[in-house]
């Protein structure tokens, strides 16, 4: 299964917006501040809110503060299961692009990377261990 899923990028705001979401569309954030992952960034490394209608929101806290509200703010996170496909897309979506992080393991226990294609979107890939049946 491959899902893709709308990532917002903030300045210090991820936990006040997905907990404003979750009182707009209902459900219950969860987030992981980048002190989790062994930094001094203040904020939210990850946050995702799966709503009460059953679609996903993510949302982070970018380490590098930028006062250009020009810049996207938004990034597509596709994820899943699919090691093959997916490791396929985003070698497609890379060519004319740009690779801002490799694909490979991360340690949360998926592979992530990202990358920025030819037409300026910015994409994320997270692919997760496929689970026993």
């Amino acid at each position: 299964m491959i899902n893709a899923t709308p990532y917002i990028g903030f300045t210090g705001q991820a936990e006040e917006a997905l907990n404003f979401y979750a009182s707009v569309f209902g459900g219950t954030p969860n987030t992981l501040p980048w002190s989790n992952m062994g930094s001094d960034n203040p904020g939210i490394m990850h946050g995702h809110l799966v709503t009460d209608a059953g679609w996903d929101l993510m949302a982070a806290d970018s380490p590098e503060h930028s006062d250009d509200d020009t810049q996207q703010r938004v990034t597509i996170c596709v994820w899943g299961d699919d090691t093959d496909a997916m490791v396929e897309q985003f070698n497609a979506l890379a060519e004319g692009g740009t690779v801002t992080m490799p694909l490979e393991p991360q340690a949360w226990g998926a592979m992530f990377g990202g990358l920025k294609d030819r037409f300026g979107v910015d994409w994320g890939f997270n692919v997760e261990p496929k689970k026993a049946d």
